[in-house]
């Protein structure tokens, strides 16, 4: 019987052995430029905004077998997740406060894509919820984002400043990459 990591049956032989796949991952480890927009839209007050967000900057991604990472380098957020073969998918925060009494309850976000044929291009869609409180009244964010990131030749992170326009409400700044 030949079974996936997950247990699932895959087919079988003759010899009636069990076997484990070990799953294939493309390396991405290293230096990526980023471009990213989408649009959010937030109701606070009984008030909607669709706001547009953007940015592009530099990331490392590091990778460890099949589990990759990153880390935003204004907030100190990390990005995580998996790829296999030539998918990848990433999870982490949404938003972070830029103002004191922000209190956030949800704050999830999730994108999945693909790293082309010659592994220097990776090209992803995400999605994010955010709510919570602020001054007393509760507000509810939902995104998307397109993120396409492209293999840098080099990268020192100093000279890595990002671009951004994320600011939402006046209270958070959503996350990009």
């Amino acid at each position: 019987m030949l079974k996936d990591k997950n247990g699932i049956s895959l087919g079988s032989d003759a010899s009636d052995a069990v076997f484990a796949i070990e799953p294939y991952c493309v390396n991405v480890a290293g230096a990526w430029n980023f471009t990213a927009s989408g649009s959010v839209t937030c109701t606070m007050a009984g008030e909607t905004e669709r706001i547009p967000i953007s940015g592009s900057g530099r990331i490392t991604l590091n990778q460890n077998a099949c589990r990759v990472s990153w880390t935003d380098i204004t907030y100190n957020k990390i990005r995580s997740g998996t790829v296999n073969v030539n998918k990848m998918k990433v999870h982490g925060e949404f938003v972070v406060p830029l103002v004191e009494g922000v209190t956030i309850t949800t704050n999830n976000y999730f994108a999945k894509g693909t790293i082309n044929d010659t592994q220097d291009m990776i090209n992803m869609k995400g999605n994010g919820t955010a709510t919570g409180t602020y001054s007393g009244m509760s507000f509810s964010c939902n995104g998307t984002d397109t993120l396409r990131l492209t293999r840098s030749s080099y990268y020192l992170q100093s000279e890595a400043p990002e671009e951004r326009k994320n600011d939402v409400l006046g209270i958070f700044e959503v996350l990009l990459p």
